[in-house]
Protein backbone atom coordinates (compact mmCIF):
# COMPACT_ATOMS: atom_id res chain seq x y z
CA UNK A 1 0.00 0.00 0.00
CA UNK A 2 1.45 3.31 -0.98
CA UNK A 3 0.88 6.40 0.96
CA UNK A 4 0.21 9.71 -0.77
CA UNK A 5 1.82 12.81 0.61
CA UNK A 6 0.11 16.05 -0.07
CA UNK A 7 2.27 18.48 -2.02
CA UNK A 8 1.46 22.01 -0.94
CA UNK A 9 0.35 24.15 -3.86
CA UNK A 10 0.97 27.85 -4.05
CA UNK A 11 -2.22 29.73 -4.85
CA UNK A 12 -2.40 31.91 -7.94
CA UNK A 13 -1.54 35.55 -7.34
CA UNK A 14 0.91 38.40 -7.76
CA UNK A 15 4.37 37.69 -6.36
CA UNK A 16 7.76 39.43 -6.61
CA UNK A 17 9.25 38.75 -10.01
CA UNK A 18 11.80 35.90 -9.67
CA UNK A 19 14.00 37.54 -12.33
CA UNK A 20 14.81 40.31 -9.82
CA UNK A 21 12.98 43.20 -11.49
CA UNK A 22 11.05 45.73 -9.41
CA UNK A 23 7.70 44.39 -10.66
CA UNK A 24 5.32 41.67 -9.67
CA UNK A 25 4.68 38.65 -11.88
CA UNK A 26 1.49 36.58 -11.96
CA UNK A 27 1.78 33.00 -10.71
CA UNK A 28 -1.14 30.96 -12.14
CA UNK A 29 -0.86 28.20 -9.56
CA UNK A 30 1.50 26.05 -11.62
CA UNK A 31 3.85 28.36 -13.55
CA UNK A 32 4.93 31.96 -14.00
CA UNK A 33 3.10 33.87 -16.74
CA UNK A 34 4.11 36.77 -19.00
CA UNK A 35 1.90 39.20 -17.06
CA UNK A 36 3.73 41.89 -15.10
CA UNK A 37 2.48 44.56 -12.75
CA UNK A 38 4.31 47.83 -12.06
CA UNK A 39 3.42 48.24 -8.42
CA UNK A 40 4.13 45.09 -6.43
CA UNK A 41 1.17 43.75 -4.54
CA UNK A 42 1.57 42.69 -0.96
CA UNK A 43 2.56 39.05 -0.79
CA UNK A 44 0.33 36.86 1.37
CA UNK A 45 2.12 36.33 4.68
CA UNK A 46 1.18 32.69 5.12
CA UNK A 47 2.52 31.56 1.74
CA UNK A 48 6.05 32.08 0.50
CA UNK A 49 6.74 32.89 -3.14
CA UNK A 50 7.27 29.71 -5.13
CA UNK A 51 10.77 28.92 -6.22
CA UNK A 52 11.18 28.38 -9.90
CA UNK A 53 14.35 26.98 -11.45
CA UNK A 54 16.31 29.25 -13.76
CA UNK A 55 14.86 29.12 -17.27
CA UNK A 56 17.05 27.44 -19.83
CA UNK A 57 16.01 29.73 -22.64
CA UNK A 58 13.81 32.79 -22.57
CA UNK A 59 12.55 33.85 -25.94
CA UNK A 60 11.76 37.42 -26.85
CA UNK A 61 8.07 38.27 -26.90
CA UNK A 62 6.61 37.97 -30.36
CA UNK A 63 4.88 41.03 -31.73
CA UNK A 64 1.30 40.42 -32.69
CA UNK A 65 -0.53 42.16 -35.46
CA UNK A 66 -4.16 42.45 -36.36
CA UNK A 67 -4.99 40.96 -39.73
CA UNK A 68 -7.59 42.70 -41.83
CA UNK A 69 -9.78 40.69 -44.14
CA UNK A 70 -9.53 43.38 -46.83
CA UNK A 71 -6.59 42.98 -49.20
CA UNK A 72 -3.96 45.63 -48.76
CA UNK A 73 -3.50 47.47 -52.03
CA UNK A 74 -0.47 49.70 -51.99
CA UNK A 75 -1.26 52.53 -54.35
CA UNK A 76 2.36 53.56 -54.64
CA UNK A 77 3.34 50.49 -56.68
CA UNK A 78 3.13 51.34 -60.38
CA UNK A 79 0.96 49.26 -62.68
CA UNK A 80 1.90 51.14 -65.85
CA UNK A 81 5.23 50.72 -67.66
CA UNK A 82 6.45 52.00 -71.02
CA UNK A 83 7.10 48.49 -72.24
CA UNK A 84 3.65 47.38 -71.06
CA UNK A 85 2.00 50.13 -73.10
CA UNK A 86 4.25 49.42 -76.11
CA UNK A 87 3.17 45.78 -75.89
CA UNK A 88 -0.49 46.83 -75.64
CA UNK A 89 -0.20 48.97 -78.80
CA UNK A 90 1.72 46.30 -80.73
CA UNK A 91 -1.29 45.28 -82.89
CA UNK A 92 -1.51 48.85 -84.21
CA UNK A 93 2.23 48.96 -85.01
CA UNK A 94 2.26 45.53 -86.65
CA UNK A 95 -0.77 46.44 -88.77
CA UNK A 96 0.86 49.73 -89.75
CA UNK A 97 4.08 47.89 -90.69
CA UNK A 98 2.21 45.33 -92.82
CA UNK A 99 0.18 48.08 -94.48
CA UNK A 100 3.32 50.12 -95.21
CA UNK A 101 4.99 47.09 -96.84
CA UNK A 102 1.94 46.47 -99.02
CA UNK A 103 1.68 50.14 -100.00
CA UNK A 104 5.39 50.43 -100.86
CA UNK A 105 5.82 47.12 -102.64
CA UNK A 106 2.39 46.90 -104.20
CA UNK A 107 1.67 43.58 -105.89
CA UNK A 108 5.34 42.57 -105.75
CA UNK A 109 5.19 41.57 -102.07
CA UNK A 110 6.64 38.07 -101.67
CA UNK A 111 4.52 35.52 -99.79
CA UNK A 112 7.16 35.07 -97.06
CA UNK A 113 6.97 38.76 -96.08
CA UNK A 114 4.04 38.07 -93.75
CA UNK A 115 6.07 35.40 -91.94
CA UNK A 116 9.03 37.78 -91.53
CA UNK A 117 6.79 40.55 -90.19
CA UNK A 118 5.19 38.12 -87.72
CA UNK A 119 8.59 36.88 -86.47
CA UNK A 120 9.88 40.44 -86.07
CA UNK A 121 6.74 41.51 -84.21
CA UNK A 122 6.94 38.50 -81.87
CA UNK A 123 10.66 39.16 -81.21
CA UNK A 124 9.86 42.77 -80.32
CA UNK A 125 6.98 41.55 -78.11
CA UNK A 126 9.31 39.17 -76.25
CA UNK A 127 11.79 41.98 -75.57
CA UNK A 128 8.92 44.16 -74.32
CA UNK A 129 7.64 41.38 -72.02
CA UNK A 130 11.09 40.85 -70.51
CA UNK A 131 11.56 44.59 -70.00
CA UNK A 132 8.07 44.93 -68.49
CA UNK A 133 8.76 42.18 -65.93
CA UNK A 134 12.14 43.67 -65.03
CA UNK A 135 10.64 47.15 -64.63
CA UNK A 136 7.83 45.85 -62.39
CA UNK A 137 10.25 43.88 -60.21
CA UNK A 138 12.58 46.88 -59.95
CA UNK A 139 9.60 49.03 -58.91
CA UNK A 140 8.95 46.75 -55.92
CA UNK A 141 6.41 44.20 -57.13
CA UNK A 142 7.06 40.85 -55.49
CA UNK A 143 5.44 38.82 -58.22
CA UNK A 144 4.89 39.31 -61.91
CA UNK A 145 3.40 36.97 -64.48
CA UNK A 146 5.71 34.38 -65.96
CA UNK A 147 7.25 35.02 -69.37
CA UNK A 148 5.77 31.72 -70.50
CA UNK A 149 2.35 33.36 -70.83
CA UNK A 150 3.85 35.11 -73.84
CA UNK A 151 4.17 31.73 -75.59
CA UNK A 152 0.39 31.56 -75.86
CA UNK A 153 0.09 35.11 -77.20
CA UNK A 154 1.18 38.53 -76.03
CA UNK A 155 -2.47 39.05 -75.08
CA UNK A 156 -2.24 36.06 -72.68
CA UNK A 157 0.73 37.75 -70.99
CA UNK A 158 -1.18 41.04 -70.76
CA UNK A 159 -4.17 39.27 -69.18
CA UNK A 160 -1.96 37.45 -66.64
CA UNK A 161 -0.17 40.76 -65.97
CA UNK A 162 -3.46 42.61 -65.46
CA UNK A 163 -4.78 39.92 -63.13
CA UNK A 164 -1.61 39.99 -61.01
CA UNK A 165 -1.37 43.78 -60.86
CA UNK A 166 -5.09 44.20 -60.18
CA UNK A 167 -4.80 42.01 -57.08
CA UNK A 168 -1.95 44.19 -55.81
CA UNK A 169 -2.83 47.73 -56.92
CA UNK A 170 -6.49 47.54 -57.97
CA UNK A 171 -5.50 48.63 -61.49
CA UNK A 172 -3.90 47.15 -64.57
CA UNK A 173 -6.58 46.19 -67.10
CA UNK A 174 -6.15 49.21 -69.41
CA UNK A 175 -3.39 47.61 -71.57
CA UNK A 176 -5.70 44.63 -72.22
CA UNK A 177 -8.42 47.01 -73.38
CA UNK A 178 -5.94 48.85 -75.62
CA UNK A 179 -4.69 45.53 -77.11
CA UNK A 180 -8.27 44.43 -77.82
CA UNK A 181 -9.15 47.76 -79.40
CA UNK A 182 -5.92 47.68 -81.42
CA UNK A 183 -6.87 44.29 -82.84
CA UNK A 184 -10.49 45.24 -83.46
CA UNK A 185 -9.74 48.58 -85.16
CA UNK A 186 -8.12 47.14 -88.35
CA UNK A 187 -10.90 44.56 -88.75
CA UNK A 188 -13.52 47.25 -88.27
CA UNK A 189 -11.70 49.46 -90.79
CA UNK A 190 -11.72 46.66 -93.38
CA UNK A 191 -15.45 46.05 -92.83
CA UNK A 192 -16.19 49.76 -93.20
CA UNK A 193 -14.10 50.00 -96.38
CA UNK A 194 -15.84 46.94 -97.82
CA UNK A 195 -19.22 48.46 -97.08
CA UNK A 196 -18.19 51.73 -98.67
CA UNK A 197 -17.10 49.97 -101.86
CA UNK A 198 -20.36 48.06 -102.16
Amino acid sequence: MSQRTAVPTVPAGWYPDPTGSATSRWWDGSAWTEHLQREPSPVPTEVAAPEVPEPVHVSEPVATTTVSMRPIRPRFLPWSTRSGWALATLPVWSTALSLAIVLVAGDAVPAWTGVVVTVVVLAVALVLVLDDRRTLLDAGHRSTPAVWWFLLTPLAYLIARASTLHRITGRGWAPVVVWTAGNAAPALLVVLLALAVI
